[in-house]
C-alpha cells in the first residue's frame, strides 16, 4: 500500500492544513487537469482504489463531473460536497505529497486526490482560492493488528482466480457521490500486512483481509459483501468473451 508518513512542517512554511473557502467543487475540480500526475483516491468497505496519472480531463456529464486520461475514469457528484481541504503533511524520501481531499457534510471523505510530483504543481493549480487556516485532528492509533490471510478469503480467491486466467477485469468503487473504475489483467496478487494487493503503474487496489465475504454475480458483475450481506461498494467485472 502507498504509505505518506507525517512531516513536522508543511513546505514553503504553509500551514500543514487549509479548507478552501467559497470555492464552488466544480470550480476546484477543474483545476485538476494542471496538476500534473495525481492519484485519485477512493475508499469504501475496506477497498482502496488508486489511479495514478495525469487527468487530462474534467468534464460534466448528467448532473456529474469526469474524470478521464489514460490513466483515469472517474465520475464525482460535486454536489454533496461540503469542504475542501488541502493537507501538506506528507512526505517521502523528502517529497512532499499534498493531498486535496474533498468531504461531504459530516465529515466523511467523498474522494481525494494527491499529487505525485511535489507540492509546486498543485499549489500553482489552486491559486486564487482562498482558504484559512485549520487545526489537524489528532491521529488515531490502529485499532487492531492486521488480520491474517485465510486461503479461504473470498477477495482473495477471485482475485487469484482472475489472474490466474489472466481475463480482462474492470475493477471498480461505485458509492453515491464518485465512482472510479479500471480496466485490465491482473498480473499478480500479493498479499501483505493485512491486505491483499493489485498493483501496475497507474492502478493499485488494497483490499482488506477479510472485508469481503461472499459475491453477489448480477448480470457478470461481482458485487462484494461483507459479513453483514451489504455490498461493500467493489465490483469486479471479468470479460464474458475473452
Amino acid at each position: 500500500m502507498t504509505t505518506l508518513h507525517p512531516a513536522p512542517l508543511a513546505p514553503l512554511d504553509q500551514p500543514p492544513l487549509e479548507r478552501l473557502i467559497g470555492a464552488a467543487p466544480g470550480k476546484v475540480l477543474e483545476r485538476l487537469p494542471r496538476m500534473g500526475r495525481v492519484m485519485v483516491i477512493a475508499k469504501t468497505g475496506g477497498a482502496t482504489h488508486e489511479r495514478i496519472g495525469v487527468v487530462e480531463a474534467v468534464t460534466p456529464e448528467a448532473g456529474r463531473l469526469r474524470l478521464s486520461g489514460a490513466c483515469h475514469a472517474a465520475s464525482i457528484d460535486p454536489a454533496p460536497v461540503a469542504q475542501i481541504l488541502i493537507d501538506r503533511r506528507s512526505v517521502m524520501q523528502g517529497k512532499s505529497y499534498p493531498r486535496l481531499t474533498f468531504l461531504d457534510s459530516s465529515g466523511a471523505v467523498i474522494a481525494a486526490v494527491v499529487s505525485m510530483d511535489g507540492g509546486e504543481a498543485m499549489e500553482a493549480a489552486l491559486t486564487g482560492f482562498a482558504r484559512h487556516a485549520v487545526a489537524p485532528e489528532p491521529s488515531e492509533p490502529p485499532t487492531s493488528a492486521p488480520e491474517n490471510l485465510s486461503e479461504e478469503d473470498a477477495g482473495f480467491v477471485l482475485l487469484s482466480a482472475l489472474a490466474e486466467t489472466a481475463v480482462p477485469v474492470t475493477i471498480s468503487v461505485e458509492q453515491p457521490g464518485f465512482t472510479q473504475g479500471w480496466q485490465g489483467r491482473i498480473e499478480t496478487v500479493r498479499p501483505a500486512m493485512g491486505f491483499i494487493n493489485v498493483m501496475t503503474p497507474d492502478f493499485h487496489l488494497h483490499l482488506k483481509t477479510g472485508a469481503v465475504t461472499s459475491w453477489q454475480i448480477v448480470e457478470g458483475r461481482h458485487i462484494a459483501l461483507n459479513a453483514l450481506g451489504q455490498p461493500t461498494g467493489l465490483i469486479l467485472a471479468p470479460e464474458a468473451d475473452a
